[in-house]
């Protein structure tokens, strides 16, 4: 009988005792989820929730993958794994761990999403453009029939203005490529919005006004922004000078908590303390909140400023300059209903670089303003889709939505409704639609209030050779079901 000698067993044990220890070690994010869960919230996106085995269909199908999810986003110590796997590639390669973020030169970090306008790839088409500039125009009409002003302005990506320590190998757009930004200006001009241009407004300042570490402009930035807008307006705004600066050498950036969660290193922030210049209405006081309402006793006027992060470090001085402020981070802007309810005297309206086409694809919520009416028509029905639904940021609203023929546009071919409710006619011009079918989309929104009967509705385009019908439908707006609002 074989006896195994003792070197023999002890290459065994050596052999057992590591791949236990290499199970534990691989069980330890699991194991300890318990008591040292971890989240993605420095990652600006929402964490995977717990999945469950079964729908309202049966079983489903993509538990697994969804468990995996779940996984990945709550593992154990996952900002520490995160954090050192960020330091090894960022250190040694130059590269991010992180897909949102892009790794520069000399400490920069980049936000990814705004690759596609540095290297010019994610050019909006002549149409899409239009239907940014154009649903633009109607908010503007639509705010200035209430007597208040509007004002436009673009908060431009950070390598727009800050390219040089972009890693070598994303090649920025030639000189000859222009910008979805540049492109919408003269369309901005021939719809007689009021812009306020922010990319010449920073090339002409010698000082660096974004943070190295953060997708943001910084504390001083933010003054110029404010004092450029107040500026553009009729309003008399206060000259920041009447507060104090104030440095904060601590201030961690987003995506710098979203490479180094656990040993990000803050930078030098120096911003006008409004502290005590006014009081916030609403519950959550936090600048990500969604909806922010503020009152200041000593000033006049109101404004309501729609923004999205780069609108954090504005909020407090606009809240510090007018006697009540409406700040709105909700896409798509629901307009009708904060227009009618606090009927602010400036309506302001920021939009990163980035999101431009956010006023293609989420058109503002308001019911679609009258037209001139429309004479004869030339028929091409079966052209044209278009579905009734009820809108789902303001359920008093009826929404048509449907695609034209892109061969039957051109670039600016405005897209109308005629609507006949039995008695009366009456033309509508309807927002400019994208999505991912494309750029030949149209909103017609209606407000269900004004109609009892059953509705016939023509969808017609206008072309240089005249106004041509694509679609008749009939609709009953009794027959329209609620929303669903747990979709």
């Amino acid at each position: 009988m074989f006896v195994p000698c003792g070197d023999t067993m002890k290459n065994k044990l050596s052999a057992v005792l590591f791949v236990s220890a290499f199970l534990i070690i691989c069980l330890i994010p699991f194991a300890c989820m318990s008591f040292a869960k971890s989240d993605t919230s420095t990652e600006n996106r929402k964490s995977a929730s717990f999945p469950s085995i079964k729908t309202e269909d049966g079983f489903n199908s993509a538990y697994l993958k969804q468990l995996g999810d779940y996984f990945d986003d709550h593992f154990a110590f996952r900002s520490f794994f995160v954090n050192a796997d960020s330091l090894l590639q960022s250190k040694i390669f130059g590269t991010s761990s992180v897909e949102r973020v892009v790794v520069g030169t000399d400490g920069w970090l980049y936000y990814s999403d705004t690759l596609d306008d540095f290297t010019g790839t994610g050019l909006l088409s002549e149409r899409g453009l239009y239907n940014v500039s154009h649903n633009l125009k109607l908010l503007k009409d639509y705010v200035e029939s209430f007597g208040s002003e509007f004002i436009f302005t673009i908060a431009p990506n950070k390598n727009t203005l800050y390219p040089d320590n972009m890693p070598y190998y994303y090649r920025k757009a030639d000189s000859s490529v222009v910008s979805n930004a540049e492109s919408l200006k003269p369309l901005l001009e021939k719809n007689k919005i009021k812009y306020v241009d922010l990319f010449e407004l920073f090339r002409s300042e010698k000082e660096t006004l974004y943070f190295k570490r953060d997708s943001h402009w910084n504390g001083m930035g933010a003054a110029k922004v404010y004092d450029a807008l107040i500026a553009a307006s009729k309003t008399d705004g206060k000259t920041l000078s009447e507060y104090k600066i104030v440095t904060d050498e601590t201030y961690i950036g987003d995506l710098n908590r979203m490479v180094y969660p656990v040993t990000a290193k803050g930078e030098t922030n120096r911003y006008y303390d409004t502290d005590g210049a006014f009081h916030v209405l609403t519950k959550d006081t936090n600048e990500e909140s969604a909806w922010i309402m503020t009152e200041n006793e000593k000033a006049d006027s109101s404004v309501l400023v729609y923004r999205d992060s780069f609108g954090n470090s504005l909020y407090s001085l606009f809240a510090a300059t007018f006697g009540k402020g409406f700040f709105s981070k909700a896409t798509p802007y629901n307009a009708q209903a904060q227009m009618t309810l606090y009927r602010p005297e400036v309506v302001i309206c920021e939009k990163v670089e980035r999101n431009l086409s956010d006023f293609a694809f989420y058109p503002p919520v308001f019911a679609s303003v009258e037209c001139e009416p429309i004479g004869e028509t030339v028929e091409k029905n079966g052209e044209c889709s278009a579905e009734m639904t009820r809108c789902e940021t303001n359920p008093s609203l009826l929404e048509l939505t449907g695609h034209v023929d892109s061969a039957l546009l051109e670039k600016d071919s405005g897209i109308f409704a005629r609507v006949h409710d039995g008695e009366n006619t009456v033309c509508y011009e309807t927002f400019g639609l994208s999505d991912e079918n494309g750029d030949n989309g149209f909103k017609l929104v209606l407000d269900e209030s004004h109609f009892e009967n059953s509705l016939e509705i023509e969808i017609i385009i206008k072309t240089k050779g005249g106004f041509v019908t694509v679609h008749t439908g009939q609709y009953n707006p009794s027959e329209i079901g609620d929303v669903d609002n747990e979709q």
